[in-house]
C-alpha cells in the first residue's frame, strides 16, 4: 500500500550555513542503515524523520519503516493502515493545504497548534500537521484500507508519540 502527502508551501527557507549530519537507524527487523543529511541551521532540519520513528516503533508495532525522502519516512501501523511522518522545516502550519474535500479543524499537539485533517487524500485518510516553531512543521499521514475513523485514531496516536521527540 503506498501513500503520498502532498502539500504546498507559501514559505521561505531561511539563510543559514549548511551543516552536515549523518545518522544511524535500525528497522523493526534489527537492520541498521546510515543517512547524511545537510542542515542550514534550523534545529527540524537536522532531524531524520525514521529514526524518530523507530523511536515510537514499539509503542505501536510499526513494521517496515521505510525512508520516502529525506524528511519522510513511512511504516505499517497495522494489516489495514499506513503512517508517514514528514518533516517540513521550512513550510508554516498555516501553508498547510487540504483537498477541497478534507474536512479541516483546529487541534493541540503536545500543547502545540496543530490541524487534525479528516478525509486528507482520500475518504479514508487522516494527516495531523503540527507547528513546531512559526517557520516549521510537521506531519503525520495515515491511511487505512476502509475506516477514517482508523486512519485518524493512528495519525494522532503517532503525532502525540513523536511530538516530545521534536525540538520546541
Amino acid at each position: 500500500m503506498g501513500l503520498a502527502l502532498v502539500s504546498c508551501s507559501d514559505g521561505e527557507a531561511g539563510d543559514a550555513s549548511p551543516v552536515s549530519t549523518t545518522t544511524t537507524t535500525t528497522d523493526a527487523g534489527g537492520a541498521t542503515s546510515s543517512t547524511s543529511k545537510q542542515a542550514s541551521g534550523n534545529a527540524l532540519e537536522s532531524i531524520d524523520p525514521c529514526e524518530v520513528l523507530n523511536s515510537v516503533a514499539s509503542q505501536f508495532n510499526l513494521t517496515r519503516i521505510e525512508e520516502g525522502d529525506s524528511d519522510s519516512c513511512a511504516a505499517d501501523y497495522s494489516k489495514t493502515v499506513t503512517v508517514q511522518f514528514d518533516i517540513h522545516a521550512d513550510r508554516r502550519l498555516a501553508d498547510y493545504r487540504p483537498e477541497p474535500t478534507s474536512e479541516l479543524s483546529d487541534t493541540s499537539v503536545g500543547g502545540r497548534k496543530a490541524k487534525l485533517v479528516k478525509k486528507a487524500l482520500t475518504s479514508s485518510s487522516c494527516a495531523v500537521a503540527v507547528e513546531v516553531s512559526a517557520t516549521s512543521r510537521f506531519d503525520v499521514f495515515a491511511s487505512a484500507n476502509a475506516s477514517l475513523d482508523e486512519a485518524c485514531d493512528a495519525a494522532t496516536k503517532v503525532a502525540a508519540a513523536v511530538e516530545p521527540k521534536l525540538p520546541k
